[in-house]
């Protein structure tokens, strides 16, 4: 969005609830840098972000205005003391962290500057990331580099226990379930994410694809519907279908930038059980 549009939606923003600190900033996170709203009431010091990636410069600057406040007043973080208060003690409970933590996956090189700074792995053109779900607020906390040192809790240890976490988190739905009748109810296509189905697509790394290629009797292609969810498919059934073009158009015309994860195929190998990127 252009950011001058933007200033404007925050301008109209300030001016219909003056009771609050209203600001446009660029924010960067694991899915890359972008242009949010934050929005605080004067006795928090702690504000969500509204991300405005997601809405069309074609929409009325009132419009997007009224979806942004009603955003914050569903989300509005508690007081400062609850978040705060959690997290200080997340820092003196190392177990704690290990027995929540669970990781999400992001494109690389959106999320390039996001892993300066905080816990991460590579793997193929992913980035694993770990967070730590808070019982006070929708949200998590991520791993930072500075954290972990003075935890003395460090990747693999976080990763391990973020991997076990994950593989009891885990959601398969048969395509043709959500669907309906417009798919025949005997083709093997999964979508796998995590229970909640918020920032599930690592579920791709979890055993359950290994237990899909069993179940298939095949190698798996995974398809990266967004941050949230993959799609499963056997092999067999993508012969002569051009994936790596499907994929970019769906990415180009369905999938937010917030929400995009790659233009990548990738295929689980049975024999080896190992995840590649398919050529």
């Amino acid at each position: 969005m252009n950011k001058n549009f933007a200033e404007q939606i925050r301008e109209t923003l300030a001016n219909q609830h003056t009771g609050h600190i209203i600001d446009l900033q660029e924010v960067i996170n694991a899915d890359g840098v972008h242009l949010g709203i934050t929005i605080r009431s004067l006795d928090n010091s702690i504000a969500p972000t509204v991300y405005l990636d997601n809405f069309s410069e074609n929409d009325t600057i009132d419009h997007i205005a009224e979806q942004i406040w009603e955003l914050f007043t569903k989300y509005e973080l508690p007081a400062d003391d609850a978040v705060l208060d959690e997290i200080k003690a997340l820092m003196d409970d190392r177990d704690e962290i290990l027995r929540r933590v669970m990781p999400r996956i992001s494109n690389s090189e959106r999320s390039a500057e996001f892993a300066q700074t905080h816990v991460n792995r590579k793997i193929l053109d992913l980035t694993i990331t770990y967070h730590v779900p808070l019982k006070n607020i929708q949200g998590s906390w991520c791993i930072t580099n500075q954290a972990s040192d003075l935890l003395e809790l460090y990747e693999e240890e976080i990763h391990t226990a973020a991997m076990m976490n994950l593989n009891s988190d885990v959601s398969v739905k048969k395509m043709s379930d959500v669907v309906g009748g417009f798919m025949p109810v005997d083709v093997n296509m999964m979508i796998v994410s995590n229970a909640e189905g918020i920032k599930g697509a690592a579920v791709m790394l979890s055993d359950t694809i290994e237990e899909l290629a069993e179940e298939f009797h095949d190698n798996v292609v995974i398809l990266p519907a967004s941050v949230h969810e993959v799609i499963a498919i056997p092999e067999s059934l993508c012969v002569n279908t051009p994936l790596m073009q499907i994929v970019r158009e769906v990415n180009a015309t369905t999938v937010s930038t917030e929400d995009f994860l790659s233009n990548s195929v990738y295929i689980f190998d049975r024999e080896s059980e190992e995840l590649r990127i398919a050529g």
